[in-house]
């Protein structure tokens, strides 16, 4: 019950800048991440945000791709409900819980050494696209095979994902139901990243 019980946890910023709009979590992202994503911006609909979790939150390279874009954003440790476009989560400890709000997840790493955790996002239901560098993890490779996931290797592939999936009740409906079907097959694992989860939140409310 790990998971159901992570499910009920409740992020506030998370919560106001998302609103009644959709929610792109971009997490664990590399600079060759936050180029494409960049992108993808460009055609983000207006009902749609955009979060980004650097892997590196001491780089200030996400913000300045974002002035240089003329996108309007704002910091998790200093939101104050503005009228922003894009969030970017400055912390340590407050990425794992937040796919709860996810609509889509991004999971960077893939256009470097290899793609970060895919099975955190997972775990609440959500589909990701990650970069071409994914053969190391048998969960990605799977999910790919069953279409419950999607890897991109430029920018223009992303916009297509992104629209071929946001755009069809019947591919999300599949990616979901997809998804559970790992899962559910893969019980033990989803136990243990529910621990580690827990784990994480532990630490983030005494900090």
């Amino acid at each position: 019950h790990l998971i159901e019980n992570l499910k009920i946890f409740k992020n506030a910023v998370i919560e106001k800048f998302k609103g009644t709009d959709k929610l792109l979590i971009a997490g664990s992202t590399w600079h060759k991440d936050e180029i494409r994503l960049m992108k993808l911006l460009q055609w983000l609909p207006d009902d749609w945000k955009l979060v980004v979790a650097p892997h590196e939150i001491a780089e200030i390279r996400i913000d300045r791709l974002l002035r240089e874009q003329a996108v309007s954003y704002c910091n998790f440790t200093e939101y104050q409900q503005q009228d922003c476009k894009v969030l970017i989560l400055n912390t340590i400890g407050h990425l794992s819980a937040s796919y709860k709000y996810a609509d889509l997840v991004y999971i960077g790493g893939g256009f470097d050494d290899g793609i970060h955790n895919i099975l955190e996002p997972m775990a609440f239901g959500k589909s990701v696209i990650f970069g071409p560098n994914y053969r190391k993890f048998q969960e990605a490779l799977i999910t790919l095979a069953s279409g419950a996931n999607f890897t991109i290797r430029n920018e223009q592939q992303l916009v297509e994902k992104f629209l071929h999936y946001t755009q069809s009740d019947a591919v999300r409906a599949d990616c979901s139901s997809k998804i559970q079907a790992f899962m559910n097959a893969n019980a033990g694992a989803t136990k243990l990243i529910g621990h580690q989860l827990s784990t994480l939140l532990g630490k983030t409310r005494s900090s």
